[in-house]
């Protein structure tokens, strides 16, 4: 019999993640509000290196990381290749180059870079943000805030 864990961990104002790796069959992880300000460490002001051990939680299937200080999403998840459902909202992610990444999560259904609950990223408030994720982004089924009706998919899939 095996056993799937449960982590929620939010508004506690966590500065580091770690001894989680051994955590193997960890399915959800939620770190909402926890003050996270990178997920590289090449992109931290501070020396944090936060959701250490994250590359050997190979079952993960949801990661809520909303609402922290996060600036760049980078190839991290990379190896979280079940990965289905993703929070970033209300962070600091600005670029359409960390929004491309997210396209080798071939498993990613479900992507939130804003979300009514916390707010928004830098990114959405691009005039483009809607289309450039559509296009690129197909195997996402919602909530994005989007996805819009057929008719307007097919316009947006020919503006880009």
């Amino acid at each position: 019999m095996m056993l799937y864990w449960l982590i929620r961990r939010y508004s506690n104002k966590i500065k580091r993640i770690e001894n989680i790796s051994h955590l193997a069959n960890l399915e959800v992880l939620w770190l909402m509000d926890n003050g996270l300000p990178c997920i590289l460490k090449v992109w931290c002001t501070q020396e944090i290196d936060s959701l250490t051990g994250l590359s050997t939680l190979l079952n993960l299937k949801s990661l809520w990381i909303g609402s922290n200080s996060i600036r760049s999403i980078g190839n991290i998840l990379d190896v979280n290749s079940n990965l289905e459902e993703l929070n970033i909202a209300a962070n600091q992610v600005w670029s359409f180059k960390d929004i491309i990444n997210l396209v080798r999560l071939t498993s990613l259904r479900r992507l939130s870079l804003a979300d009514p609950m916390f707010g928004e990223n830098p990114v959405c408030e691009l005039c483009n943000y809607t289309t450039y994720v559509l296009f690129h982004l197909q195997q996402v089924q919602g909530p994005c805030p989007f996805p819009p009706p057929p008719p307007l998919s097919s316009l947006c899939f020919c503006a880009v």
